[in-house]
């Protein structure tokens, strides 16, 4: 059995996602678990959007545009080259998902922005690590 990536989104605007993500081995187990930020709903933009709510197949494989490994959602509607990267603000994100420890607003914009985000993704990679596919749920919970 693959692993099973989680992501609840609990709150949206025209910007930004909040939400949870959580990881679950092959046994079931929880072995993962951190907020989330994504873009939001981009009118007339599917590029910069979130993608859609649904279950999609994911694969660890090389990222040029961020010279290291990276889980990538596939085959989401509308969009290509969804990714689970490093980020701190929705404005460093074109519809992919960033991970972090903490919230604060960090550039004073209103938003909640994540901390630590570096930290968080080399802790997801290690908790899938020997993984090269699996699968991601995302719902909506707003």
């Amino acid at each position: 059995m693959k692993y099973r990536f989680f992501l609840v989104r609990l709150w949206q605007d025209h910007n930004q996602t909040f939400g949870f993500l959580t990881i679950y081995n092959d046994k079931g187990k929880p072995v993962y678990g951190s907020i989330v930020i994504e873009r939001g709903i981009v009118d007339g933009d599917d590029y910069n959007s979130c993608f859609d709510a649904g279950i999609y197949d994911m694969v660890w494989e090389y990222s040029p545009a961020f010279n290291e490994m990276l889980w990538e959602i596939k085959n989401t509607p509308r969009k290509t080259e969804c990714k689970i990267h490093v980020a701190n603000t929705y404005k460093e994100l074109q519809g992919c998902i960033c991970p972090g420890i903490k919230t604060k607003d960090i550039d004073n914009d209103g938003y909640t922005d994540v901390t630590h985000s570096r930290e968080t993704l080399n802790q997801l990679h290690r908790s899938t690590k020997g993984q090269i596919s699996a699968t991601i749920e995302v719902i909506e919970w707003f």
